[in-house]
């Protein structure tokens, strides 16, 4: 009888133990699927934060990395990301942030068994620390985080420590600015400022692209002419119904300069929306292809864009198509796109 009893408790301690590690690591239910294909105008540089200056790296890495904060696509505001909320002292130099402890990197053989670990105050020491350190391929630190204290030190004469940033616990991060700057959350929402594990940066150095955003890349293809971005099944941001993003299955970028050849491949079915069409193209658009556009349920419809008053802009995008949004600055969210049913 003993004999039994202690079988029984040996069973029950090894489930819980596989059920406490195996609800670490569910994958979010997806309640929406799909694959969304979109051109950009030109290929992208770097898929490394501190090393993008141009806007089609800046589009993908705000895809594959999060950091403390970020900007609202659809007004520029800041809203929260791996800081669920944060204070500002009076002096207004000493910002304090508390992380969201439900954060994971993605999945990448750099990490113990290929699986991605929790993010914590840590990371963010680290991945400060690198882009407080000059290197031809780092081209993000002044303008993002030179107002801390000790970071221009840091840069300029590779201290090891950096004053201003003090991680108090595993989910806790205080910065110390030198003087008060009102654009600082602004700044620390910069693809620049994303959160970067160390494992990743050793194994891969300035060609990683391991992050914990809302796509990651399995395999980075050399061929340059497409790139598959894939859900993060393990992303921690919820719309207000409860459903995790990102809603997409896959997001499929092609690099195409012509906007001719981007406009033909989208009458072919082998794209799914035209971005930033100035009216001319999307007059000769309309004129080859009414039909598209007609009906109770036409196959496309046009979008103003927001990017230049100056210039009127228009996005061709698939009636079903749901969430895509751009502003003044080129920024886009695709975690929040989805196919209306």
């Amino acid at each position: 009888m003993k004999f039994f009893i202690k079988i029984l408790t040996l069973s029950y301690l090894i489930f819980c133990f596989n059920c406490s590690h195996n609800t670490e690591y569910k994958a979010n239910i997806n309640n929406y699927g799909g694959t969304l294909r979109i051109n950009e105008h030109s290929n992208y540089i770097s898929l490394f934060p501190h090393s993008t200056n141009e806007i089609v790296s800046y589009h993908l890495i705000s895809q594959l990395y999060e950091g403390l904060v970020k900007y609202n696509a659809f007004d520029l505001t800041i809203c929260s990301a791996i800081a669920n909320s944060w204070e500002i002292d009076s002096t207004e130099t000493v910002y304090k942030f508390f992380l969201n402890t439900n954060v994971y990197f993605n999945d990448n053989e750099c990490f113990k068994n290929g699986i991605g670990r929790k993010v914590t105050a840590n990371d963010f020491l680290f991945s400060f620390n690198l882009l407080a350190t000059q290197n031809n391929n780092n081209n993000n630190f002044f303008g993002t985080i030179d107002n801390i204290i000790g970071a221009k030190e840091h840069y300029l004469n590779k201290e090891l420590h950096i004053k201003g940033i003090i991680v108090e616990n595993d989910s806790t991060l205080i910065l110390k600015l030198k003087k008060p700057n009102p654009l600082f959350l602004y700044c620390l929402a910069l693809p620049a400022a994303s959160v970067i594990p160390e494992e990743a940066f050793k194994k891969y150095s300035y060609n990683s692209y391991v992050g914990c955003g809302p796509f990651f890349i399995k395999n980075l293809s050399k061929n340059s002419d497409s790139l598959s971005l894939i859900r993060n099944p393990r992303y921690y941001v919820k719309d207000n119904k409860n459903n995790y993003l990102p809603y997409l299955d896959t997001v499929i970028f092609s690099f195409n300069s012509s906007s001719k050849k981007e406009l033909q491949m989208l009458s072919e079915n082998k794209l799914d929306l035209a971005y930033n069409i100035d009216n001319v193209e999307v007059t000769e658009f309309l004129e080859k292809n009414i039909s598209f556009f007609k009906g109770n349920n036409p196959k496309f419809i046009l979008q103003f864009s927001n990017l230049n008053n100056d210039i009127q802009l228009q996005h061709i995008i698939k009636r079903n198509i749901k969430g895509f949004i751009t502003n003044s600055q080129n920024y886009y969210d695709l975690s929040k796109v989805y196919y209306e049913n």
